[in-house]
């Protein structure tokens, strides 16, 4: 599937010191800050894909590095 394009999203995330939901739900930051003490948030399940609200930074989501493939 990397071949094709697509780009593995472990779901977890962490609440502060708390994992959350392993394996069942992913939470990630956007590319897009909120400000000095928050950011956006991407949450996903094995059925939706949900650009959230601010959250504190503090809530500590997972980063990954995304990019289009270059032709």
């Amino acid at each position: 599937m990397e071949s094709a394009g697509a780009v593995c999203l472990p779901a977890g995330g962490r609440n502060g010191t708390s994992v959350l939901d392993p394996g069942v739900r992913g939470y990630y930051w956007s590319s897009t800050d909120g400000g000095e003490s928050d950011a956006y948030g991407l949450y996903f399940s094995s059925s939706l894909v949900y650009l959230s609200g601010l959250y504190g930074r503090y809530y500590g989501f997972s980063v990954r590095l995304v990019c289009a493939l270059q032709d």
